[in-house]
Protein backbone atom coordinates (compact mmCIF):
# COMPACT_ATOMS: atom_id res chain seq x y z
CA UNK A 1 0.00 0.00 0.00
CA UNK A 2 2.82 2.35 0.95
CA UNK A 3 4.66 1.82 -2.34
CA UNK A 4 1.48 2.21 -4.39
CA UNK A 5 0.64 5.53 -2.77
CA UNK A 6 4.15 6.91 -3.29
CA UNK A 7 3.72 6.21 -7.02
CA UNK A 8 0.56 8.36 -7.17
CA UNK A 9 2.35 11.70 -7.13
CA UNK A 10 1.34 12.36 -10.72
CA UNK A 11 -2.37 11.93 -9.93
CA UNK A 12 -4.85 14.49 -8.66
CA UNK A 13 -5.93 14.68 -5.04
CA UNK A 14 -9.36 13.40 -6.14
CA UNK A 15 -7.75 10.33 -7.75
CA UNK A 16 -5.83 9.67 -4.55
CA UNK A 17 -8.94 10.19 -2.41
CA UNK A 18 -10.85 7.63 -4.47
CA UNK A 19 -7.96 5.18 -4.21
CA UNK A 20 -7.82 5.58 -0.42
CA UNK A 21 -11.57 5.03 -0.21
CA UNK A 22 -11.20 1.79 -2.19
CA UNK A 23 -8.30 0.63 -0.02
CA UNK A 24 -10.41 1.25 3.10
CA UNK A 25 -13.22 -0.80 1.57
CA UNK A 26 -10.90 -3.73 0.82
CA UNK A 27 -9.57 -3.62 4.37
CA UNK A 28 -13.12 -3.45 5.76
CA UNK A 29 -14.00 -6.55 3.75
CA UNK A 30 -10.92 -8.34 5.11
CA UNK A 31 -11.92 -7.48 8.69
CA UNK A 32 -15.46 -8.74 8.04
CA UNK A 33 -14.13 -11.98 6.58
CA UNK A 34 -11.60 -12.52 9.38
CA UNK A 35 -14.35 -11.87 11.96
CA UNK A 36 -16.72 -14.41 10.40
CA UNK A 37 -18.91 -11.95 8.51
CA UNK A 38 -20.04 -12.34 4.95
CA UNK A 39 -21.11 -8.85 3.85
CA UNK A 40 -18.68 -7.53 1.28
CA UNK A 41 -18.53 -3.99 -0.07
CA UNK A 42 -16.77 -5.26 -3.18
CA UNK A 43 -17.70 -8.92 -3.86
CA UNK A 44 -15.58 -9.06 -7.05
CA UNK A 45 -12.52 -8.44 -4.85
CA UNK A 46 -13.33 -11.17 -2.36
CA UNK A 47 -10.05 -12.92 -3.22
CA UNK A 48 -8.08 -9.82 -2.23
CA UNK A 49 -9.99 -9.63 1.06
CA UNK A 50 -9.25 -13.31 1.66
CA UNK A 51 -5.52 -12.75 1.10
CA UNK A 52 -5.49 -9.78 3.47
CA UNK A 53 -7.48 -11.72 6.10
CA UNK A 54 -5.10 -14.66 5.85
CA UNK A 55 -2.03 -12.49 6.24
CA UNK A 56 -3.00 -10.01 8.97
CA UNK A 57 -4.65 -10.11 12.37
CA UNK A 58 -7.88 -8.22 13.01
CA UNK A 59 -6.05 -5.56 15.08
CA UNK A 60 -3.53 -5.04 12.27
CA UNK A 61 -6.29 -4.87 9.64
CA UNK A 62 -8.16 -2.36 11.79
CA UNK A 63 -5.00 -0.25 12.15
CA UNK A 64 -4.60 -0.26 8.37
CA UNK A 65 -8.28 0.55 7.89
CA UNK A 66 -7.99 3.43 10.36
CA UNK A 67 -4.92 4.69 8.48
CA UNK A 68 -6.80 4.50 5.17
CA UNK A 69 -9.77 6.38 6.58
CA UNK A 70 -7.54 8.99 8.22
CA UNK A 71 -5.64 9.51 4.97
CA UNK A 72 -8.93 9.67 3.06
CA UNK A 73 -10.33 12.28 5.45
CA UNK A 74 -7.10 14.26 5.26
CA UNK A 75 -7.16 14.10 1.47
CA UNK A 76 -10.30 16.22 1.51
CA UNK A 77 -8.39 18.95 3.39
CA UNK A 78 -5.35 19.12 1.11
CA UNK A 79 -5.01 22.15 -1.09
CA UNK A 80 -3.55 21.87 -4.59
CA UNK A 81 0.20 21.66 -4.32
CA UNK A 82 0.06 19.83 -0.97
CA UNK A 83 1.96 16.59 -0.61
CA UNK A 84 -0.96 14.22 -0.19
CA UNK A 85 0.88 11.10 -1.40
CA UNK A 86 3.58 11.57 1.23
CA UNK A 87 1.01 12.18 3.98
CA UNK A 88 -1.01 9.10 2.99
CA UNK A 89 2.11 6.95 2.74
CA UNK A 90 3.24 8.14 6.17
CA UNK A 91 -0.12 7.17 7.69
CA UNK A 92 0.15 3.64 6.26
CA UNK A 93 3.80 3.33 7.23
CA UNK A 94 2.93 4.22 10.82
CA UNK A 95 0.07 1.70 10.87
CA UNK A 96 2.30 -1.05 9.45
CA UNK A 97 5.07 -0.40 11.97
CA UNK A 98 2.82 -0.66 15.04
CA UNK A 99 3.27 -3.71 17.17
CA UNK A 100 -0.14 -5.30 17.60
Amino acid sequence: IYCAIIKTERYTNEDISQTLELVASYLRDAVMLKSGGEGFVFPPYKELAQKLAARFSVPRLMALYDAAMYAYEQSKLFMPGGNLPAAAAAAFYTACRRTL
